[in-house]
């Protein structure tokens, strides 16, 4: 049940990062969106760790769960991040969700296969409806949406699919696929480091210092960290509010997947972007497309949740 608690609370966090990342990317690049949302978590990560007490149970992980975390934070976070902020500033946060969604396969059946984790018919059928859910939300309108006005300097109006160029869409949708990959792989990984030990706070920190060392050195390179002073304070704003979030969400990630089974918390996790289209209603509403489709895919995505805990 703790696990589950976790997941939830980590889903909320995601939630409220996802409407912040989107809202960076629309004036940003992926890759300074990359830099101001991972880097700064890396030292709150081992503050968080310190607090918890878990900094002093190193001794509990050998070097294979170490190298195990280190390769869940160079997945997650270096491939997984980047890929989902190409596809969202290709695509949409709604319309990207549908293919990212679709690492929750990859999750489920590699625990099955190997952590040997059992799925009950319950749990199969909860895992589905958070998967159609998204795509329900992000399906083709019969018709193209109504052009949303200008808002300001800078805003980027939502399209709908007829809109968007043809190779666009092939470069968001591939980007999409590609973050599902490492989305799906990275939380067996983290099981197989943490296995129920609970020390999620100091595995995360070690995997998200895994991938902030070699973003740190490739922001030394010439022009990056000028070309990261150069963003506007509003811009830096938003992906620095996704950086505090997303630090949030992945210590409660990494704390459900320490008490619970892959197959429950990675289906719940992506449950809960109900809560990413809920906030982008009221804050991104200028960016993302909104129709009965979205209403009817974030409750079957909650049905799914729902059906996942009972």
């Amino acid at each position: 049940m703790l696990g589950i608690v976790f997941t939830v609370i980590a889903a909320f966090f995601f939630g409220i990062s996802t409407v912040s990342m989107r809202r960076g990317v629309a004036t940003s690049s992926a890759l300074n969106g990359l830099y101001l949302t991972l880097l700064p978590g890396v030292p709150l990560f081992w503050l968080a760790a310190a607090a918890t007490g878990q900094l002093f149970e190193m001794d509990r992980l050998d070097g294979g769960d170490v190298l195990l975390l280190v390769g869940a934070g160079l997945t997650h976070f270096m491939v997984g991040r980047y890929c989902t902020l190409r596809a969202m500033a290709a695509l949409g946060a709604n319309r990207a969700s549908p293919v990212i969604v679709s690492s929750v396969l990859i999750s489920v059946g590699a625990a099955i296969l190997f952590l040997d984790e059992r799925v009950s018919g319950l749990m199969a059928l909860g895992t589905l409806l958070v998967i159609v859910g998204p795509g329900v939300a992000a399906s083709r309108p019969k018709r193209p949406a109504i052009p949303a006005p200008t808002i300001g300097a800078g805003a980027v109006a939502a399209m709908s699919f007829d809109d968007i160029p043809r190779d666009r869409l092939i470069r968001g949708y591939a980007w999409a696929v590609a973050n599902a990959i490492a989305f799906g792989t990275s939380p067996l990984l983290i099981k197989a480091a943490l296995g129920d030990s609970g020390l999620g706070v100091l595995g995360g920190a070690i995997a998200y210092t895994s991938a902030g060392v070699p973003l740190a050195l490739v922001l030394l390179m010439p022009g990056q960290l000028a070309n990261l002073r150069r963003l506007d304070s509003n811009t830096r704003n938003w992906f620095l509010v996704a950086a505090v979030t997303i630090m949030l969400a992945q210590l409660f990630r990494f704390l459900g997947i320490a008490h619970t089974d892959v197959s429950v918390a990675v289906p719940l996790l992506r449950g809960g972007a109900v809560f990413a289209v809920v906030m982008a209603f009221f804050v991104n509403r200028h960016l993302e497309s909104f129709n009965r489709r979205v209403i009817i895919g974030t409750a079957v995505a909650i049905l799914g949740s729902i059906a996942l805990v009972v």
